[in-house]
């Protein structure tokens, strides 16, 4: 695993939106092994789900959604 900032860079859409563009979690917390946060607002779909795309740019070692 690359522990660069920007080798690990991914995009997040919500039910075929992009929400979140080059997300690049250890350039955002600055360091190895510290989580990063990102909010957004969305819309369930018609079948009241939401749907999240992950795509990554870069290696990508691990993503929680809560």
């Amino acid at each position: 695993m690359s522990t660069a900032a920007a080798k690990r860079v991914f995009n997040v859409a919500s039910n075929g939106t992009t929400v979140l563009t080059n997300v690049a979690p250890y350039a955002l917390a600055g360091a190895q092994f510290k989580a990063v946060q990102k909010t957004f607002t969305t819309t369930a779909n018609s079948s009241g789900q939401i749907v999240l795309t992950f795509t990554p740019s870069a290696e990508v070692g691990g993503i929680v959604v809560q």
